[in-house]
């Protein structure tokens, strides 16, 4: 049953390995989106945020990624994402630690992948 389910969900997402790869990749999630920045830092890979802190992205040889943090809080998607693929080889180190900051723009904390 999962692979009929599989495979329902991945034909249309394959279909676009067929395409060239938009070149715009802020049109995505905007500038400095966690998606925009995923494709920037992974070339070939192309990724989209959704609500409540989901994050879906695929790699150019076909390996697909979904993310989703519990709370929904999207915060947390770039240290979890630095730390998932850096176990299966890419490198993602620059989203392996994202600052918090006060009203006031001070520096609190951090949240990161440890």
């Amino acid at each position: 049953m999962w692979e009929r389910q599989t495979e329902l969900f991945l034909t249309p997402m394959l279909r676009l390995w067929e395409f060239p790869k938009p070149t715009n990749d802020e049109l995505v999630g905007g500038d400095g989106g966690t998606d925009t920045e995923l494709m920037r830092l992974l070339p070939g890979w192309i990724a989209k945020g959704g609500a409540e802190g989901l994050m879906c992205a695929a790699s150019p040889d076909g390996l697909g990624i979904a993310l989703k943090v519990a709370d929904g809080n999207a915060r947390a998607l770039r240290p979890a994402l630095a730390a998932f693929v850096s176990q299966l080889g890419y490198d993602l180190s620059a989203f392996a630690e994202v600052p918090l900051r006060n009203a006031r723009g001070e520096p609190v904390g951090a949240v990161s992948n440890l």
